[in-house]
């Protein structure tokens, strides 16, 4: 962050500012975390953070967003067992698309992830399949600026978009269910809710146990309990890969939605 952020030159706290001086608070603590990280590095000289800071003192980020989406890639949890059988099926659905759409297939996943966040977003908000078009066109500008895609290829990002926000808004028999539970069936129902509001039938869901707490609105108590019902006796969630514990070597679990 010091080096590229208070040593940038879009840094609005004022010239020769550090990390030190815009938080006095931490001034003696980064001792303590400095200590710490070292004596990792020393155990482990070739894991990904050791490997990480290498690149941030040697300069091979030009940014602090940069860096941030290298934290990113590295901390993302390693698919193994179903989680990993989860991967090789998306993997073939992918080639499967390729061939059903042809060369109206849009092999660009920033953009396709984009045009979901944007179905998911309008979802419920009763827009035009106007604004629909105006925003597809306005993404691909964003996230296609070195290849201009074809009329069809627009028309395979409309239709994804369409297609998302009538299954997100569309409802089924677990709500019923769910306001049968004796317990927790209120912190249930908003749950499931969430689940059905953000995410489709068949995508996974990578969330550690403080973001699934904020997520539901629930206390970090109520998690594992929650996501075991809907799990376990409802078979609305899949669990793909437990989540585990810990400030340095911790990981998020992976549910994927069946429902």
């Amino acid at each position: 962050m010091n080096k590229y952020y208070f040593s940038a030159q879009e840094n609005r706290l004022g010239e020769n500012v550090s990390i030190y001086d815009a938080y006095p608070e931490y001034d003696q603590r980064w001792f303590h975390w400095n200590d710490y990280f070292v004596s990792e590095r020393r155990r482990n000289p070739n894991s990904a953070k050791a490997k990480l800071y290498l690149k941030i003192i040697n300069g091979q980020f030009a940014s602090l967003d940069e860096a941030y989406v290298e934290i990113k890639r590295l901390t993302k949890p390693t698919e193994r067992g179903k989680s990993l059988k989860n991967v090789k099926k998306k993997v073939a659905q992918k080639t499967y698309a390729q061939e059903k759409y042809g060369e109206a297939f849009v092999n660009n996943n920033a953009l396709v992830s984009a045009v979901k966040s944007f179905a998911t977003d309008v979802a419920f908000q009763e827009v035009s399949q106007e604004d629909i078009q105006l925003k597809i066109h306005e993404l691909t500008e964003q996230h296609s600026l070195d290849e201009k895609l074809t009329e069809d290829q627009i028309n395979t990002l409309i239709m994804l978009c369409e297609r998302r926000v009538e299954k997100l808004e569309s409802l089924g028999r677990i709500e019923a269910q769910l306001l049968e539970q004796d317990d927790d069936a209120k912190s249930l129902l908003y749950l499931w809710v969430k689940i059905r509001r953000h995410y489709e039938v068949g995508e996974t869901i990578v969330m550690s146990e403080k973001e699934w707490a904020a997520f539901g609105s629930i206390s970090k108590t109520k998690v594992k309990p929650l996501l075991k019902t809907l799990s376990n006796k409802l078979g609305a969630l899949k669990l793909l890969q437990s989540g585990k514990a810990g400030s340095s070597t911790g990981r998020a679990s992976k549910y994927q939605r069946l429902i």
